[in-house]
C-alpha cells in the first residue's frame, strides 16, 4: 500500500497521554488535577504500517529525563472513520443537522521543495499527491505550498480538487549544475519557509500532519575554510533545531518524502590542518536525515511510479 495513503489511516490513532511524576497514592482529586502533566501526541502503527487501534494505558510507556512517568489517561483521537473504499457523504447543510458526534476532520499540509526537483520529474509527485487525496474524507482540510520561492500556494481547504489543479501546473526548478554551496543556500530557505508555515499552526487545537517533498537537503556546513569567515551559504545546526521547536508548538507530525533514487555523493575533501581545502558535504541525504532526527519525523521513499514504501521501516 502506498505510504502517503497509509498516512491518512495512521492519523486516526493520534492519542493524548497525561503523565505525572508521582504515583496515584493518597492524593485528593484536586491534588491529582494540579499534578497533571502535559499532553503527549503520538502515532501508533504496526509492522505493516496500519494503525493500532486497541492500545491500553498499560501498554504505553512515557519517560521524561530517563524517568518513567505514570500514564493517567489514554485517549484515541479518531477524526475520521476507517476507510472502506467509499467516501462518506458530505455533511448536511444548514438548517439541517444531527445530534451525533461532530466530525471535524484532520489537517494535512503538503510542502514541496520545488528547487530540488528537475523539470520533467513531476509526474511521480502528482501521482503521490493524488493517492493521498483519494484517501481523504470530505471534512479533512489540506493545504499545499511550494518552497522556497512560493511558486504555488493553496490555503487550507476541503475542496481537494484544488490541489490536483495546482499539482497539474507544478514544475521542477532545480538547477542542472547545483553545487553543494547552492544546495546549502536552498536548504536554508526551505527550512525558513517550513518554520513560517508551522508557526501559522502554533497552538492549534488538533494535531497537524506535514509532508515535505524534497529530492535532497544539505546538512549543516560552514561553507568556508576555518581560516576564513563563514561562507554565504553557511548552514547551522540551529536552523534545523528551530524546525523541531516549531513542529512541537504546532503539534505537527513531519514526514519527509524523497525519491528513492537519491543517492549519496562525494562528501567533499576534508580540510587540512591549516584549514585549507574545505568544501563541505554535497550529500543530499544528510540534510534529510538531520531534519528527521531533530523533529522525530519519518522518511518515506517515493518510487518512479509515484507510489510509496510502507510506513514501516521508514523511520
Amino acid at each position: 500500500m502506498a505510504a502517503l495513503r497509509n498516512l491518512a489511516g495512521a492519523a486516526l490513532v493520534l492519542a493524548a497521554v497525561w503523565v505525572t511524576a508521582g504515583a496515584e497514592t493518597s492524593q485528593t482529586p484536586g491534588a491529582r488535577e494540579r499534578a497533571a502533566g502535559p499532553a503527549v501526541d503520538f502515532l501508533a502503527v504496526g509492522p505493516d504500517g496500519l494503525p493500532v487501534t486497541d492500545l491500553l494505558p498499560a501498554e504505553v510507556e512515557v519517560r521524561v529525563e530517563g524517568r518513567r512517568r505514570v500514564v493517567r489517561s489514554l485517549r484515541r483521537v479518531s477524526a475520521a472513520p476507517t476507510f472502506s473504499g467509499v467516501l462518506p457523504a458530505a455533511p448536511l447543510a444548514p438548517p439541517y443537522g444531527t445530534n451525533s458526534r461532530s466530525d471535524t476532520g484532520r489537517t494535512f499540509v503538503l510542502v514541496i521543495d520545488e528547487g530540488s526537483f528537475s523539470a520533467g520529474r513531476e509526474q511521480p509527485l502528482r501521482s503521490a499527491v493524488d493517492g493521498l487525496l483519494q484517501r481523504l474524507i470530505s471534512t479533512d482540510r489540506v493545504m499545499m505550498a511550494t518552497v522556497p520561492y512560493r511558486g504555488e500556494r493553496v490555503a487550507l481547504t476541503r475542496e481537494h480538487h484544488r490541489l490536483r489543479t495546482a499539482m497539474a501546473a507544478f514544475s521542477g526548478q532545480r538547477a542542472r549544475d547545483e553545487t553543494g554551496s547552492a544546495m546549502a543556500c536552498r536548504t536554508r530557505l526551505v527550512l525558513q519557509s517550513v518554520e513560517e508555515i508551522l508557526d501559522g499552526f502554533r497552538g492549534a487545537p488538533e494535531p497537524v500532519t506535514m509532508l515535505l517533498l524534497t529530492a535532497g537537503l544539505a546538512a549543516p556546513r560552514r561553507d568556508a575554510p576555518m581560516t576564513m569567515a563563514p561562507g554565504m551559504c553557511e548552514l547551522q545546526a540551529v536552523d534545523f533545531q528551530r524546525i523541531g521547536t516549531a513542529a512541537g508548538a504546532a503539534r505537527a507530525n513531519l514526514y519527509v518524502v524523497q525519491p528513492d533514487d537519491v543517492g549519496a555523493t562525494a562528501a567533499g575533501r576534508p580540510e587540512s590542518i591549516s584549514g585549507a581545502g574545505f568544501t563541505g558535504s554535497d550529500n543530499p541525504l544528510e540534510g534529510i536525515e538531520h531534519l528527521t532526527g531533530v523533529t522525530g519525523g519519518s522518511r518515506v521513499p517515493l518510487t518512479a511510479s509515484g507510489t510509496m514504501a510502507s510506513l514501516s521501516g521508514s523511520r
